[in-house]
């Protein structure tokens, strides 16, 4: 029987067809495997030059820098501090800053944002461009600005909580996005943008820790790597502090419901190569892209007359090593600091470099009495890491003053409340508006015919003049504008006879504040069951069995389907038993919802 051929067309088509499979194979997304705690593996573009991979990062200050922002000398305190700072293609900075809150301190940070054109010689006037949403998960404050760019929206992630104990505990990490840099911002809602604001990172840990926030973004090959600060409490009661990171599809716009827990990234309790990082704050992560390395900075014994910058740097931007300190160039008492990059959070080849952080100065100690620099850096290559910065002194600095503008202007502006609640019937409310200038001296706004008042349902408040007179019962955010600046305010109308001040009122909504809980045998931090109650007057609050709680006489309770996998003590505090999934039914007065707990090795 002869041997059947392959004529040289068909031999031909198969091989071209071959080829476009293996091609596309190579070109296929990277698909991450959370077991592994690994980066993705696809080509990196820029493809990363292996010759690197064993090699060190060294990152020096060549210059001491500039304030941008300093203190005027009528003024006893003020700060500028955590600095995201975005480089354009077309030479652009932009920079956001956390700044002080309102006057009377029911809201404890705002960011403002200016910009410059020429390399940072010049800057712009500063604004205030996102507050907190009254009446929300982010009521207290919007604090440690972190910005990239992506599909046309500048993001900015930042840190909140409703919690005002201790000036502000268990925090969590928010995101908000525009069209713009200036805003005006839409929040993460937790299924989508726009309205009352969501974690993108609920903190599980214990209410009376500081939390999860400080976020830092880096995207790479179509992943979008979430670096946040944890400050919490291990199962002994002791503080824990480290970096943690999170991963998403940057592709699907509804990526803060995706993210994906990747570990711990940077443990900052206790001493690396000598060096105490007990005192090391929050970093900053950049990709650079001549080396194909993640280059996490942060400060180390902040506020401190021998304050630093500390380093780190990693292969796959999932596990960090400490590198070094920079001490030459760097003012004593650094904190909170922030490296410029570009909209992915790279450094290209090239591109200018620059760190900026808030600083005391020598021997000041005062809270909040601070000047923001920005100063020059070099990123180069050693075989080894090059660790003598560690013997140098910073400089023994204190913090320069400045004069106050002589002809001030607005960069904020702010209503006397940022919730009003009346009841049907009543008279209305009038709303008094103020601006802030840039030192937060404050001047009452008397001319309506500069100010607009927008985006509130009419069929809830109508306004006359400066008055807001209710309607109808319901809720409304309003919308505020002076002179190029927009801020909101909420006003409810109650049904008559409501109770608009007191916490103890009917609770309306009873929720869990994550769906479910996923926890190691060998975790080391505590995981806390805390519930979100909204009352019938507005108020909300989270619930957890402890005398921090607005409602310490409302208790919750709980029925745990499956004893042999988990058990949950009087605080809320889950307990994993062995590996498994269990069902907890949470209660408080006659409401209730269930969480699903899931213990892994």
């Amino acid at each position: 029987m002869k041997k059947s051929r392959i004529s040289p067309i068909i031999y031909f088509i198969l091989l071209t067809l071959v080829s476009i499979i293996v091609l596309s194979a190579c070109d296929s997304k990277p698909t991450i495997n959370p077991e592994e705690n690994t980066a993705p593996e696809a080509t990196v573009k820029p493809t990363p030059n292996t010759e690197y991979l064993n090699k060190s990062l060294k990152v020096t200050a060549t210059d001491s820098g500039y304030d941008i922002f300093t203190l005027s000398k009528e003024i006893v305190w003020g700060y500028r501090y955590g600095p995201a700072i975005l480089l354009e293609d077309d030479g652009t900075i932009r920079a956001w800053f956390a700044s002080p809150g309102t006057k009377s301190g029911d809201e404890l940070d705002w960011f403002t944002y200016r910009f410059s054109e020429d390399g940072g010689e010049t800057w712009s006037d500063e604004k205030v461009v996102l507050y907190p949403t009254a009446g929300s998960l982010d009521q207290l404050s919007v604090c440690d600005p972190a910005v990239f760019f992506h599909d046309g929206y500048y993001y900015i992630g930042y840190t909140s909580t409703i919690d005002d104990t201790n000036g502000g505990l268990c925090n969590s990490t928010f995101l908000a996005r525009s069209k713009n840099p200036d805003g005006p911002f839409e929040k993460w809602n937790g299924n989508g943008w726009g309205g009352y604001p969501w974690p993108i990172i609920y903190y599980q840990g214990e209410g009376t820790a500081w939390g999860e926030g400080e976020p830092s973004f880096v995207i790479l090959n179509d992943t979008i790597y979430v670096y946040i600060t944890s400050d919490t409490n291990d199962k002994t009661g002791k503080r824990t502090k480290s970096t943690k990171v999170y991963t998403a599809d940057i592709t699907n716009e509804n990526w803060p419901a995706e993210l994906e827990y990747r570990g711990t990234a940077i443990n900052r309790w206790g001493r690396v190569q000598g060096c105490d990082l007990t005192t090391a704050d929050s970093v900053d992560v950049a990709y650079v892209e001549q080396y194909g390395k993640f280059l996490a900075i942060g400060t180390n014994r902040r506020f401190e007359n021998d304050s630093c910058i500390v380093y780190y740097e990693s292969n796959d931007g999932l596990n960090f090593t400490m590198v070094s300190e920079i001490n030459n160039n760097i003012i004593a008492g650094c904190h909170n600091a922030g490296i410029m990059k570009d909209a992915d959070g790279h450094i290209k080849e090239g591109d200018p470099m620059l760190i900026g952080y808030a600083y005391a100065g020598f021997n000041n100690d005062v809270w909040g009495y601070w000047s923001t620099r920005f100063a020059p850096i070099e990123i180069t290559i050693t075989d080894e890491p090059d660790t003598s910065e560690m013997k140098m002194s910073n400089l023994k600095e204190k913090v320069v003053l400045g004069n106050a503008p002589e002809n001030p202007w607005p960069v904020a502006i702010t209503t006397t409340s940022h919730y009003y609640k009346t009841n049907v019937g009543k008279k209305g409310i009038t709303i008094s508006l103020f601006w802030y200038d840039r030192d937060y001296q404050v001047t009452k706004i008397k001319d309506l015919s500069e100010v607009t008042f927008s985006g509130y349902d009419e069929n809830i408040i109508t306004f006359d003049g400066w008055k807001a007179i209710p309607k109808n019962a319901g809720t409304t955010m309003v919308t505020v504008e002076y002179k190029g600046l927009i801020n909101q305010f909420k006003y409810t109308v109650f049904p008559e006879g409501t109770d608009t001040k007191s916490w103890n009122v009917e609770i309306e909504e009873f929720k869990a504040t994550s769906p479910d809980y996923v926890i190691s045998l060998t975790q080391k931090e505590t995981v806390q069951l805390r519930s979100l109650a909204i009352l019938e007057n507005g108020n909300l609050c989270e619930l957890y069995n402890t005398k921090n709680s607005p409602l310490p006489n409302e208790k919750i309770s709980f029925q745990v389907e499956d004893t042999s996998v988990c058990t949950i003590g009087d605080n809320c505090i889950i307990k994993p038993k062995s590996l498994g999934e269990t069902t907890i039914t949470v209660k408080c007065r006659d409401l209730s919802y269930q969480v699903k707990v899931t213990v892994i090795e």
